[in-house]
């Protein structure tokens, strides 16, 4: 890969074990720092992975443990394993405390209660307004009279005819689905 032009840096701790403090900083700095895209890799790709990975993504977006090891299963399931899930637990103010951007740092930082729910949830709800204007801005549509569509139906019932709405917002009825038989 170093033929290649990758830069190559090795971060070793043993295979199930949990990483120094040391180690987290400088693959911290190592993705930091990085100009492009960064492949991270162990023998697995699970839980030494993972386990970084979420360290870095709580020091980045302010994440806490359990919320890093629930994308990163969703990404690729059986990360962070054994003893590796307390671990990020109690690296999470560690983690925190490296970053300039995340939500948990500017509370502190202002003066608002950490954990506050209500102020983080609201800063949620005003990026996701934010989205849908910019969605529909992009696609036309008036923004004061969006309303949400309504979730189709994937998988009609079987016997029954099938409820939808045609492009125009009308509702439509399709034939009814087969019995099956067993």
């Amino acid at each position: 890969f170093t033929d290649a032009g990758f830069q190559h840096v090795d971060l070793f701790f043993i295979d199930g074990s949990t990483p120094s403090e040391d180690i987290v900083e400088k693959f911290i700095r190592v993705v930091d720092n990085s100009k492009g895209a960064v492949a991270v890799h162990c023998k697995a790709g699970l839980g030494r992975t993972g386990t970084l990975i979420a360290c870095w993504m709580m020091k980045e977006f302010g994440l806490n443990a359990a919320e890093c090891m629930a994308w990163l299963r969703i990404c690729r399931p059986g990360s962070v394993i054994g003893p590796q899930q307390e671990y990020l637990v109690s690296m999470q103010k560690f983690c925190w405390s490296m970053s300039q951007n995340n939500v948990v740092q500017k509370a502190r930082r202002s003066g608002q209660e950490v954990g506050s729910e209500k102020k983080s949830f609201g800063k949620l709800v005003s990026k996701v307004d934010e989205i849908r204007l910019t969605h529909a801005v992009q696609n036309g549509i008036d923004g004061q009279n969006m309303s949400p569509r309504p979730r189709p139906n994937i998988l009609p019932l079987r016997g029954r005819s099938r409820k939808s709405l045609d492009t125009n917002g009308n509702t439509t009825t399709s034939p009814r689905t087969p019995e099956v038989c067993a």
